[in-house]
């Protein structure tokens, strides 16, 4: 499991984790996902991980998540690069 960038959403107290290739979470073959990782009330512990959504944004050639951060409206952004180079 590649875990390549995370994203800390306060109001929902949970970490967005973007990764490449096979994850516990079975999201996709070889294609980014995004999964949601509920935190406890301290921060100190995962709770449960929910929220797996694939992107296949370049299908066959996977691509690769390198940034996240929020877009319009508290919506997550993710960019992948599928530069094969």
């Amino acid at each position: 499991w590649d875990a390549r960038s995370m994203l800390y959403h306060a109001g929902l107290n949970a970490l967005f984790v973007a990764n490449y290739g096979f994850s516990p979470w079975n999201c996709g073959d070889n294609e980014p996902s995004l999964v949601r990782v509920r935190l406890s009330d301290d921060g100190s512990r995962v709770t449960a991980v929910d929220g797996c959504t694939s992107m296949p944004v370049d299908p066959g050639n996977g691509g690769v998540p390198v940034g996240l951060t929020f877009g319009p409206g508290g919506q997550v952004l993710v960019t992948i690069d599928t530069n094969s180079n």
